[in-house]
């Protein structure tokens, strides 16, 4: 009986014993396990990437743990080992992973460098990893490095510019201990504080560095607009008072904005021109005192018409293209010109008058009289019929709209002619007489078809009347046929007062082309 107690009673331990062995393996395993989710989920996490064959292990705290299998799998796979905080980065080539390893990565904060906020790179197996390169993150703009030995720093790199997001730096051999400082300006010296408006401009501040937020303010906000990378654009010419202010210093300064082209401005809008004819644009920079004001001409399609470097546009082939003007320099600015190219006539559209003068030159039986080209001493029409009846309606039209435009001069003859152009001689001298009288024999009022009207001086196209009469008489068959900017083409001076009859058909299509006569009919 007692030997059944005490069997009952040894059961009973084995069972309390085994209870206990289990209570504390769970317990072990519990603590294990939390331990190793604190590491895991608090110190570091690493990841595999076969592609770029590195493996890469991220810190937030100080120790890293590389696991049996993590470390094989890098042996085999021949992979580099990227050691990696959010200040900087360090990269260990494989056949320097020599052993398994426990690699302590401290941040260090050095009293004895003034404002910064700086890391340290040291392990007890970092001078035999052979770590050669440190790659340091964008945090600040400019950073000088120090290596640490026996806590002494030597400079090692002052004032490493951060290209883009980070920049690598070249470490010593058999070193463990850096210290990351970033440069703080003692001053703020700006070397050109002269821009161009328009063009992003970074201003020189510093001995090309700066730390930290960089302020620039304008005493007129509406004068220059700055970008994310503290370009400056100036958005008004003249002289404005900038304050930089860093995280230590501020300077003042007196930034002068160049000005450059807004705006091209040219004679013509739009053109319209025969095969063959040719014109000369002008175009002026605005304003006048820019900087880049300097202009390059082009043309869209030159098959159909091309244009030299004085704006002179020949038309080729019949077609629609673009004369294009614009600055050779920074800030880019462009005017375009539409350009019609039309065949030319081939017959006049109207009956001309005028015609079978002996000697005479007609182009598409058209009659064309200039310092080129003559009729005879003999030919002596008077004042055409058909001209007179159409100036009478131009002249009744031109009243209802409240304009008087009288009849100066009609016809002339040959004699009549050589005894103006002879009294013009005597008084300016033949050359100055050249640019406003004919010859006799080359005067278009001799053919009857020509009149002087309104009022014989410069200023009368910029009257009211001068202005009706240029935009309205193609309408009753005449052009103005002197034109403003086609003096070297017809050799005679703006005449906003002499009119020519061509009829309305064609003279209509010759004020809508923009061309003199001579152009029109692609002859000198």
């Amino acid at each position: 009986m007692k030997n059944g107690k005490k069997h009952k009673k040894n059961k009973k331990n084995v069972l309390a014993g085994i209870l206990i062995i289990i209570v504390i393996f769970v317990a072990v395993f519990l603590i294990a396990s939390f331990v190793r989710y604190k590491i895991i989920n608090d110190q570091a996490v690493a990841y595999v990437n076969l592609e770029k064959e590195i493996t890469t292990i991220y810190t937030k705290g100080k120790d890293i743990w590389l696991f049996d299998n993590t470390y094989d799998m890098i042996k085999e796979q021949n992979l580099s080992l990227v050691i990696s905080t959010e200040k900087y980065m360090v990269q260990i080539a494989n056949e320097d992973i020599t052993s398994k390893m426990n690699v302590d990565i401290n941040i260090v904060k050095d009293k004895n460098i003034e404002d910064y906020y700086s890391i340290a790179v040291s392990g007890n197996r970092l001078a035999e990893l052979k770590i050669n390169t440190a790659y340091f993150f964008k945090d600040k703009e400019y950073v000088s490095l120090y290596q640490v030995a026996d806590e002494n720093k030597i400079l090692i790199n002052n004032c490493i510019k951060i290209q883009d997001e980070y920049s690598s730096v070249e470490l010593g051999e058999n070193v463990n201990s850096y210290v990351l400082a970033y440069v703080v300006p003692s001053e703020i010296n700006v070397e050109d504080t002269v821009i161009d408006r328009g063009i992003p401009t970074k201003l020189n501040i510093g001995t090309e560095y700066t730390n930290g937020t960089v302020n620039i303010e304008c005493e007129d906000k509406e004068a220059i607009e700055i970008d994310e990378k503290l370009n400056i654009i100036g958005k008004k010419a003249g002289e404005y008072k900038l304050k930089i202010t860093t995280s230590n210093v501020s300077k003042e300064i007196v930034l002068t904005i160049r000005p450059t082209v807004e705006k091209i401005e040219v004679d013509k809008t739009t053109l319209s021109l025969v095969v063959d004819a040719n014109t000369t644009l002008t175009a002026n920079v605005v304003p006048s005192d820019s900087v880049n004001k300097e202009i390059a001409w082009t043309s869209s399609d030159e098959s159909i018409a091309t244009v030299d470097n004085n704006g002179k546009v020949i038309a080729k082939s019949p077609g629609n293209c673009e004369i294009i003007v614009k600055t050779t320099t920074e800030p880019i600015i462009e005017t375009k010109i539409p350009v019609e190219v039309k065949e030319k006539p081939k017959a006049p559209e109207v009956i001309q008058l005028g015609s079978n003068i002996p000697g005479a030159t007609y182009v598409n039986g058209i009659l064309l009289v200039n310092k080129n080209h003559s009729i005879p001493a003999s030919y002596a029409p008077g004042l055409n019929q058909t001209v007179w009846e159409a100036f009478i309606e131009l002249k009744e039209d031109a009243a209802i709209a409240g304009h008087d435009i009288q009849l100066l001069s009609g016809y002339r003859s040959y004699a009549t002619q050589e005894s103006l152009y002879n009294n013009y001689v005597a008084t300016y001298g033949q050359e100055e007489a050249d640019t406003f009288s004919a010859k006799p024999g080359t005067s278009e009022h001799q053919t009857g078809l020509a009149m002087d009207v309104g009022w014989i001086d410069d200023a009368y196209g910029e009257t009211a009347s001068g202005k009706w009469l240029a935009e309205n008489c193609h309408k009753y068959g005449f052009i103005i046929r002197y034109p403003k900017g086609k003096e070297d083409i017809t050799g005679y001076k703006y005449e906003p007062w002499h009119i020519r009859y061509l009829g309305v058909d064609i003279a209509t299509d010759v004020y809508q082309s923009g061309l003199c006569l001579e152009e029109y009919l692609g002859v000198q």
